[in-house]
């Protein structure tokens, strides 16, 4: 008896369909269906639900465009969402820079409001400037107009143990409600 070695087109189709059947078969669509238990696929999934304020926030003095030099307070800040992964948020941002008020060698010591900065990070063009996803994965905000007494004291003078920087953030959470994050973070020389 003569057996053909070659196939016809026919058979080949006729299998191809039989394949792709079965393999439609192995998928189920209840499970592609069912809703995330965890809620991964909600729009405010990757919301920052913390902000930190990095050790790398400090006093820097550089120069400036005009070659002229500038005080500035560099802040590097952290978003973390719901599940600790680094991420990015729109929103305002407002810095506060403390100064201590009385004795460095009260434990008491009280501390006074000296600075504020906002900040918008609202826009996403001009938030993603600030971003440093290369190295830090933090914000690296620039900060001026800095007063003398504050230039003195990063230059050691001063009797001030410390300054205390307060971050507050504003957004706006996926139900349109003000959510607000803070960080605390103290410099010392």
């Amino acid at each position: 008896m003569n057996v053909p070695t070659t196939t016809t087109a026919s058979t080949l189709a006729a299998a191809l369909v039989a394949a792709a059947a079965l393999l439609s078969a192995c998928a189920s669509e209840g499970d592609a269906a069912k809703p995330d238990p965890s809620g991964a696929t909600a729009p405010g999934s990757f919301a920052a639900e913390r902000m930190r304020l990095l050790p790398l926030t400090r006093f820097s003095r550089e120069r400036d465009s005009a070659g002229q030099w500038t005080d500035q307070l560099v802040c590097h800040i952290e978003f973390k969402d719901r599940f600790g992964q680094v991420t990015k948020a729109l929103g305002d941002l407002r810095i506060e820079l403390y100064r201590p008020t009385g004795s460095a060698t009260d434990p008491d010591m009280t501390e006074t409001q000296a600075l504020i900065w906002n900040v918008d990070l609202s826009n996403p063009a001009e938030n993603a400037l600030m971003y440093d996803d290369l190295v830090t994965r933090s914000y690296i905000v620039h900060l001026g107009g800095l007063p003398a007494w504050l230039i003195a004291w990063t230059q050691g003078e001063g009797r001030e143990p410390w300054m205390t920087i307060k971050a507050t953030f504003s957004m706006k959470s996926e139900h349109d409600q003000e959510k607000r994050l803070e960080a605390v973070y103290r410099v010392t020389r």
